[in-house]
């Protein structure tokens, strides 16, 4: 039945003065259709007073346009022409010997795979085909998840999208863990893990047994509503422009009621929205866990955080919750915090961050050098800014001249580096890259000075030798007495006299060895050490018994001329092959003598291979699964 001009008038009305209360209408009728059609995946329900962040555009599209361009948009999203950029033409992948089938057919995607024992649906040859659902990551890599048939519950494809080198890899060697020690139990991983800090208001809704979850979330990925709580009631406050108005001129600017401005709040209230994601947190009790199994957390941005508290190694004197965790659970321990307490993987910033001195101000919070929206003042493009979300120059000495201005007129006799150069940015010193995660070396998030003896005691490279790889672990402590008078700590035979990089990536443990292969291709450590001679070491780190260590060391690799088509097979146990071939192309290099660091080179400028094999007989082979 055609619409009469009356009742067309009325609508478009509505569309001008309330658009927002229409769409959120819309929204309200859509869980069910949702459901119906896909009933084998989470989905999208609003509730408890989230909506979506559709209904935050209408008013604020600056800020719209700069989140929809962030990396928390799409921590989570559904499997689509636009969202999936593995390869899934007709992809055949090898895995402990069964082949897995990755296709697309009609815009959807699917893998093909041997069903796991007890599936429905099998075929007669044993197999199953199962659609592609979710997808987690678009920045570093891509995981997928898949419909199992039970319930909601996804699986994961047991390949790993790696983006930047447009290539699949295996689960295992996306992240740092013994090769010997797959992680099982993938099956409903999404469902009870990954929803925390991969969507909005995520409920796991996995009931008493926990094995058919009827997993719903307000919004895949990181939306608004996560960083700016429920907003059904601030639309519903600012429906009408006139009753904007109004608020805007009898209550000020800067009130906006039933909404959460993080950049208003103070430090420590302000942090604690990004602990969401950024943290450890734990569970206080079995009847948290239960509440959050069917509703997830109750936290909301902005109050105190309840259900959960934050496991802070660093103060294990003060909290005797630390020390049980510690004991009952060593492998969070363990794989999440160097034995100080600093945390050594990516995604835990925040403990770095309340354990800093400068938090200890009251001023000091996450947003002090990043930002949630770019600044409509920021020169920079959204692709730049959403790197790492950082305001205007953060990535600058500005961030720290923000509060210690007197350092900008004497940078050069504070730094004792040439200015400009990377020994002059406040936080190469101050922040080093002594976390892992994502394959690469993090930026710690505790503001510290360097110290030889508090590094050398957590087994933690120290900032200094992460730039001078050439220099020995001594080198660096006697430059610090001499400049900054740091105590020298007393130091055994090796860590005197070797290399920092020798010593870390042949003795140290796995966690070590993959930051000094991602260092060894770090253009400021390059610049600073010199860098043909730590090719043996890379070599030697290429035949790693971690696959992610193999990984991390190609690519450095590669950054060096005439080793640009150096690949690792990672689905090989190891690459002794590959490492033969990599000594061999260096040996027969043009000068094959070169002035190396001692003792790794003798005076005559030969490599000392035999000590290379003593030094490889005494490395910290204890198992290490950091959990990113």
């Amino acid at each position: 039945m055609p619409i009469r001009p009356a009742v067309l008038h009325l609508l478009l009305a509505a569309v001008v003065l309330g658009g927002v209360v229409l769409a959120a209408a819309d929204f309200l009728t859509r869980p069910a259709a949702i459901a119906e059609a896909k009933k084998s995946r989470p989905i999208e329900v609003a509730g408890d007073g989230f909506t979506t962040s559709k209904q935050c555009r209408s008013c604020h599209p600056t800020e719209y346009a700069s989140w929809h361009r962030s990396y928390h948009r799409t921590m989570t999203t559904e499997a689509s022409s636009e969202t999936v950029k593995g390869d899934f033409r007709d992809t055949q992948l090898m895995r402990q010997g069964k082949r897995i089938h990755l296709f697309e057919d009609e815009g959807q995607y699917f893998i093909d795979m041997e069903a796991p024992a007890g599936a429905e649906g099998v075929r007669d040859d044993g197999r199953m085909t199962m659609p592609i659902a979710l997808v987690t990551g678009s920045h570093h890599m891509q995981i997928y998840w898949y419909e199992t048939g039970y319930s909601r519950m996804l699986g994961q494809v047991p390949f790993v999208y790696d983006l930047l080198e447009s290539r699949w890899i295996p689960r295992g060697a996306a992240f740092l863990r013994p090769h010997d020690k797959p992680r099982t139990g993938e099956m409903g991983r999404w469902n009870s893990g990954c929803i925390n800090c991969h969507t909005t208001q995520g409920r796991p809704r996995m009931g008493a047994n926990g094995e058919e979850p009827d997993t719903h979330v307000a919004e895949f990925g990181i939306a608004c509503e996560a960083c700016h709580g429920p907003g059904e009631q601030h639309i519903r406050d600012h429906q009408f422009p006139l009753s904007r108005y109004d608020r805007h001129f009898t209550e000020g600017a800067a009130a906006v009621p039933n909404i959460v401005q993080p950049g208003k709040l103070d430090a420590e209230r302000a942090s604690q929205i990004c602990s969401q994601c950024h943290a450890m947190l734990q569970l206080v009790d079995g009847a948290a866990a239960k509440r959050w199994r069917e509703d997830g957390h109750r936290y909301r941005p902005g109050k105190e955080l309840i259900d959960r508290w934050l496991f802070q190694p660093s103060k294990r004197e003060d909290d005797p919750n630390v020390e049980r965790i510690i004991q009952d659970m060593p492998e969070y321990f363990v794989g999440m915090f160097w034995p100080d307490g600093e945390a050594r993987v990516s995604s835990r910033e925040y403990h770095g961050v309340v354990d800093s001195p400068c938090y200890d101000g009251g001023d000091f919070s996450c947003m002090s050098c990043h930002t949630l929206h770019k600044r409509a003042d920021d020169p920079r493009s959204l692709d730049e800014w959403a790197k790492d979300m950082l305001g205007a120059q953060m990535d600058t000495n500005h961030a720290c001249l923000q509060c210690h201005e007197d350092y900008a007129d004497e940078l050069e006799a504070h730094t004792k580096h040439t200015p400009g150069s990377s020994g002059s940015l406040c936080y190469n010193c101050h922040m080093p890259h002594t976390a892992y995660g994502l394959l690469k070396g993090i930026r710690s998030h505790k503001v510290t000075s360097p110290n030889v003896a508090a590094n050398a005691e957590a087994g933690r490279p120290n900032a200094c030798n992460l730039c001078h790889l050439d220099k020995s672990l001594e080198w660096t402590a006697q430059r610090l007495a001499a400049d900054w008078n740091v105590k020298t700590p007393p130091l055994d035979m090796d860590q005197a006299a070797l290399p920092a990089a020798a010593y870390w990536a042949l003795e140290g443990d796995a966690g070590e060895r993959a930051l000094t292969a991602w260092s060894m291709g770090w253009e400021p450590a390059r610049a600073a050490s010199g860098d043909d001679w730590m090719i043996p070491l890379l070599a030697v780190l290429i035949d790693d018994s971690y696959q992610a260590v193999r990984y991390v060391s190609s690519r450095s690799l590669r950054r060096y001329p005439g080793y640009e088509d150096v690949h690792v097979d990672l689905t090989a146990g190891t690459e002794a092959r590959l490492r033969d071939e990599m000594m061999q192309r260096w040996r027969a290099r043009e000068g094959a003598t070169m002035a190396g660091p001692a003792p790794l080179y003798r005076p005559s400028g030969e490599l000392d291979e035999a000590l290379i094999e003593q030094l490889l007989s005494e490395r910290d082979e204890t198992p290490l699964h950091l959990l990113e």
